[in-house]
């Protein structure tokens, strides 16, 4: 079957992205929504419901006709042979475990639906016409409300038995202690995520520490923090929220350290939404760490760069992914 256009969702910890993708990775009509993954399993799925159906209503007749696959991209782990998420990761909860997202949707819109590990959709697009075009050997990690990755080496994804590896986020850390939001204890997220920064900050900031913290966690609705708000106020001068980024860039610095000797990638692909606010910092900080402490072949053949596809990331893989799977 032949299919120029390609329905694609970004179920992300907080924004619900819907777009239609063309065959080449370009991203069109898109819609945004807030995912609010707290309201539970029925309320998300409404939600993304309605965000494909409103692409689909905005998209000119022509395009419509031309949509003959669904890409969902959606927060891992997730099993994309049975279409359903599994072992849900806060901040989903085990309301979301075994929910049946491919059979809801094509339920809903009478097409053939692939789900695919956020991840690993954005290496693809990245591959295709981004950041990693042309390389066969390369490590994809987004730093955003948590922390995930894609492996490709020799040109083909590291899936593993369940299609689970690349779950670089949930490696240990130093930090053996620490309560992950997956539910084990030291994982890289659980120091590094956007979701960890914000609990953290809170906890600091009812505790009374950190002048700006405090403030701002008085004003939130609902008394919890962000990492967006910590990072306003580590820029502000508050140093309790600096010193949580730096605890977290450090954790990530030193994972960064152990994939590149894990990997040998020519290329560490760098994007997120922590990563992207970090800037040309952000990522100098960890090319530096490479240099310094991988071993020293592997620190000379890879380079750190950004992510190119931005907040298009979840969406644009979505054409190669029904390639993959014989839909284009």
């Amino acid at each position: 079957m032949f299919v120029r256009i390609v329905l694609a969702a970004d179920i992300g910890g907080t924004v619900l992205r819907a777009a239609l993708v063309s065959e080449d990775g370009r991203v069109h009509a898109r819609v945004a929504l807030p995912s609010q993954p707290r309201e539970g399993p029925a309320a998300l799925v409404e939600r993304l419901l309605v965000a494909l159906g409103r692409v689909l209503e905005e998209a000119p007749p022509g395009a419509r006709a031309s949509v003959g696959a669904i890409v969902l991209a959606g927060p891992g782990p997730l099993s994309a042979a049975s279409g359903e998420l599994l072992d849900p990761i806060a901040p989903f909860d085990r309301r979301y475990d075994r929910l049946p997202l491919v059979h809801l949707v094509q339920e809903r819109f009478a097409l053939p639906c692939v789900l695919a590990r956020d991840t690993v959709v954005a290496a693809r697009g990245e591959a295709s016409i981004g950041a990693a075009r042309g390389s066969a050997d390369f490590v994809y990690l987004t730093v955003s409300t948590g922390i995930g990755a894609a492996v490709v080496s020799g040109g083909r994804l590291i899936a593993g038995a369940d299609g689970l590896a690349g779950e670089l986020g949930h490696m240990p850390a130093t930090e053996a202690n620490v309560v992950c939001p997956c539910g084990a204890l030291g994982h890289l997220e659980a120091i590094a995520g956007g979701y960890a920064i914000g609990r953290l900050a809170t906890e600091m900031a009812l505790a009374g520490r950190g002048d700006s913290l405090a403030q701002l966690v008085r004003q939130a609705p609902d008394h919890t923090l962000t990492a967006a708000d910590v990072a306003a106020a580590a820029n502000g001068g508050d140093p309790i929220a600096a010193a949580i980024l730096g605890r977290a860039q450090r954790a990530i610095a030193a994972a960064v350290v152990g994939y590149v000797n894990a990997f040998n990638p020519t290329l560490l692909v760098v994007g997120g939404s922590i990563a992207r606010a970090g800037g040309a910092t952000y990522l100098a900080a960890l090319e530096n760490d490479v240099r310094l402490r991988a071993i020293p072949t592997a620190a000379r053949r890879v380079s750190v760069v950004s992510a190119s596809l931005g907040d298009d990331a979840g969406l644009a893989g979505a054409a190669a992914i029904a390639r993959d799977c014989g839909y284009v």
